[in-house]
């Protein structure tokens, strides 16, 4: 053999190697499709291995891991752990096992929130008409009852909130509706939410602001849920007869890059001595026995970062803790004397006075609410509301009955029923609320009547979804009763002269 015959054996070995590894893996093809169309899941597994096994022997690694993937997930289906547990060991590399599945997707958030708003919406919508005893008169022991009822609601309401926004803080998808918003107003309509609380456990609670508080562009609900959280905490972990104080301080030079900046500070006589990292703010809950309390400090500090400012504690052994929440001067719009006359705060909850039913002679002439909802409770709760409140109200039980009683008959040229103003649920079986507002808006003759979508959906987006559907307003249950009928008498004012709507009806 000369040297030409050793050159060629030595090429001729990798090409038989190479021939012998293509029989190889066309075999294995053939046997993964048999095994498809049996179905066998276990046999397609095999084969799948095999077919690794030869790519890892001809030195191809990254589809060697393609296809020892595919046969981990078809044991994993199969359910044969011992290969599973084969491959986890064997190919520790190259195999990724499945991550558990993430039920706490923004469906089933919102999915979440939709079923608790509904019962909510009755229970609150019920307590809030009792307290404004639209049903009669009640006593002391039964002002109190309804007011516990009322409050354990609201409680189960924030926790609902928390829980959207925190995950839609871990989707990125938080973001502020930055309003035009007075200081004072703020300030104590958060001082006045907990002051039961505060009364119940025997606290000092108190509110300084300054002569000039001005307003601040701040995303007005989250702004009231960082100052709730943190008076909540405060007093919870105050002991009886302690102080919480709420002050609020403009502070100038505040910022490396501002002259001023607005500063809310919580401080109490608590024994509790706060973490010096913020980020670790909700850790404070563990020692709290009001468990919406941690939920909300989980939010502080995102949602401060979010308005730009800053957040720190102080607190010492036997003198309390303070947290002080620092928001740039950029946030603060203007200073006006809180005596000013020209100073008109962003949110005044209107108190409505206690309305009697209106005569039959007069029901006619009452306003006609149309209410578009599936749920029996909303139904009762708010359509014996809107009668005490001296309104006329219909109901359909979803969206096709809607238009069924707004188009009547085929030989009728107008409607059989033409409400003043439509109460439209979003969720309902059948026709939603989204599709039966497009379908009255594409009637020239109902184009004109205002329509409030009532939603217990509460994720980004679902308002302007509502918007652009066609509704005036959009509420989210549960449903303020007062804000309802504010919101009705806003629409309705603009239809009607103000001679008529006088009396019983507004109030």
């Amino acid at each position: 053999m000369n040297d030409r015959d050793d050159y060629d054996l030595v090429e001729s070995a990798p090409a038989q190697t190479i021939e012998r590894y293509v029989e190889q893996i066309d075999k294995l093809d053939r046997l993964i499709l048999i095994a498809r169309a049996t179905p066998s899941i276990e046999s397609e597994a095999i084969a799948t291995e095999r077919l690794a096994q030869v790519y890892l022997e001809w030195g191809k690694d990254k589809v060697a891991a393609i296809y020892l993937q595919e046969a981990y997930d078809l044991y994993t289906q199969a359910g044969v752990t011992t290969k599973t547990d084969y491959l986890e060991y064997t190919y520790p590399q190259l195999i990724a096992p499945p991550e558990p599945p993430n039920y706490f997707t923004d469906e089933f958030i919102a999915t979440l929130s939709h079923e608790f708003r509904n019962p909510l919406n009755g229970i609150l919508g019920m307590s809030e008409a009792l307290l404004e005893e639209v049903f009669g008169t009640m006593n002391e022991r039964q002002l109190n009852a309804v007011t516990t009822i009322d409050r354990s609601g609201g409680y189960l309401l924030a926790l609902i909130n928390n829980m959207v926004d925190l995950s839609q803080l871990q989707a990125g998808k938080l973001e502020l509706d930055i309003t035009q918003v007075a200081l004072a107003e703020l300030c104590n309509f958060s001082v006045n939410f907990v002051k039961h609380h505060a009364i119940q456990k025997q606290i000092q609670l108190d509110l300084e602001l300054p002569p000039t508080a001005g307003y601040i562009a701040v995303d007005l609900q989250r702004m009231r849920q960082v100052l709730i959280d943190l008076l909540e905490r405060a007093i919870e972990s105050t002991p009886a007869g302690g102080k919480v104080k709420l002050a609020v301080t403009i502070q100038n030079a505040h910022f490396a890059t501002a002259t001023s900046g607005i500063q809310f500070s919580v401080s109490d006589t608590s024994k509790e001595i706060l973490p010096e990292r913020n980020d670790k703010l909700a850790q404070v809950s563990a020692n709290t026995s009001t468990p919406r309390i941690g939920f909300g400090l989980m939010l502080i500090h995102p949602i401060v970062e979010l308005h730009g400012g800053t957040i720190d504690f102080q607190s010492a052994i036997g003198s309390g803790s303070r947290v002080n929440i620092c928001l740039p001067d950029t946030y603060e719009i203007a200073t006006q004397t809180l005596n000013s006359p020209s100073t008109q705060p962003h949110y005044r909850e209107k108190q409505l006075p206690t309305h009697s039913v209106p005569n039959t002679s007069d029901i006619a002439e009452l306003p006609l609410i149309l209410i578009v909802e599936d749920n029996e409770l909303n139904i009762n709760t708010i359509s014996s509301y809107l009668t005490a409140k001296g309104y006329r109200p219909i109901v359909a039980g979803d969206g096709e009955s809607a238009i069924a009683m707004l188009e009547g008959g085929t030989d009728e040229p107008t409607p059989k029923f033409r409400p003043d103003l439509i109460l439209m649920d979003i969720q309902m079986p059948g026709m939603d609320g989204f599709e039966a507002i497009s379908c009255i808006r594409a009637r020239s003759e109902l184009a004109d009547i205002p329509i409030i979508a009532l939603t217990a959906l509460a994720m980004e987006g679902d308002r302007d979804k509502c918007l652009a559907a066609g509704a005036n307003d959009y509420l989210t249950k549960p449903v303020k009763l007062k804000q309802l009928n504010a919101t009705i008498q806003q629409f309705l004012t603009a239809k009607f002269d103000n001679s008529s709507l006088s009396g019983d009806l507004w109030g």
